[in-house]
């Protein structure tokens, strides 16, 4: 909460990475997220909570298909979006072309936040081509 504060303080977007560790049930997700999000929003005010973006990251799907968790995925994703209207919606849960094809006509979603296709301009150039 001190960091997002100061962030928002210097007029720095902050991005709030949220998401569970383990692949349990759609309801302790739920919790777990809604808990993160509580415990590093308290103190915020609405009016300064607009200029924050929140990043659905689950561990879980990091570095795997996420093609048989979608409903999971959209269902937390909505859920999010639904609590949280003014804030920007980014999913970064293992983004690559896949990922990006599978969640693209999300209408909850303003984008997603990239790992480790950053580091290589040239996947990032390719996955675009190929999505476009």
């Amino acid at each position: 909460m001190k960091k997002i504060k100061k962030l928002l303080e210097e007029e720095i977007t902050p991005i709030l990475c949220i998401g569970e560790v383990e692949n349990n049930s759609i309801e302790e997700a739920l919790q777990y997220i809604n808990n993160q999000l509580i415990e590093n929003l308290i103190g915020i005010k609405e009016e300064e909570r607009k200029n924050i973006i929140i990043a659905y990251e689950p561990l879980w799907a990091i570095g795997g298909s996420i093609t048989d968790y979608i409903p999971r995925i959209e269902k937390i994703i909505k859920e999010i979006k639904e609590k949280y209207q003014s804030n920007r919606l980014v999913y970064g849960g293992g983004i690559n072309k896949e990922s990006i094809k599978l969640l693209k006509n999300n209408q909850y979603l303003s984008g997603y936040l990239l790992g480790n296709i950053s580091l290589d301009i040239n996947k990032i150039e390719q996955t675009l081509s190929e999505l476009l």
